[in-house]
């Protein structure tokens, strides 16, 4: 209980007055990005939306926009959120979820083989490595690693996991030349990706429709 309260009194006086004193802007941006890195960290979804397109374009929005701070605050949120539930679902054995699981032997043995040689760390290599991050919490919830110790390493790979997109951004911005023209337009190319990715997607159901 007093952890509770504790994490409650820090909420009100230092998360929500910094939330208030978002402009409209701001506050779009931080939701989008809280909800993109939650679903990029979900399993099955994260396979199948174009996240980290979207989360690179989302720094260097950051980045142009001194938006670093809710960028880190709300990315580490939204992946910190998508854990834990993956986690609740891989301890419960959720069946859908365990369907999944079966299909996808290789990764799964993959992210065994961190966890044997990373143990806890394996979690923080694990969310910055694509085809792992969505899995990595719900097979960590089938093993006998404590709550409050995937918790606590959960948290830290969530803040640490934004600094890949930021650096590596802030880098090409400044040394790539023509690729930093690109990536300061990075709102007209996500969406042009994103339409892409949708017509693609109606298409083969189309396809598969006919068949």
């Amino acid at each position: 209980m007093p952890q509770i309260l504790s994490a409650l009194n820090y909420f009100n006086h230092i998360l929500i007055p910094y939330i208030l004193t978002f402009e409209h802007v701001g506050l779009a941006f931080s939701v989008t990005v809280c909800v993109v890195a939650l679903l990029e960290c979900f399993p099955v979804i994260g396979y199948l939306m174009p996240g980290m397109v979207m989360l690179y374009g989302a720094a260097a929005f950051a980045l142009r926009q001194d938006l670093v701070p809710s960028y880190i605050i709300f990315m580490a949120i939204g992946s910190f959120l998508a854990d834990i539930m993956s986690y609740y679902m891989g301890k419960r054995g959720d069946v859908m979820m365990m369907k999944h699981v079966e299909k996808r032997k290789e990764v799964v043995e993959k992210i065994h083989g961190f966890l044997r040689k990373y143990g806890a760390a394996g979690i923080i290599i694990g969310k910055n490595i694509g085809v792992i991050r969505p899995m990595i919490s719900l097979i960590v919830g089938t093993s006998d690693m404590s709550l409050r110790k995937f918790l606590m390493t959960s948290w830290i790979a969530s803040v640490i996991w934004p600094f890949q997109y930021l650096i590596s951004v802030y880098y090409i911005k400044k040394y790539g030349g023509p690729i930093g023209v690109f990536v300061q337009r990075f709102w007209i190319v996500l969406l042009v990706i994103v339409l892409a990715y949708c017509v693609i997607i109606w298409l083969k159901k189309r396809m598969l429709h006919k068949k």
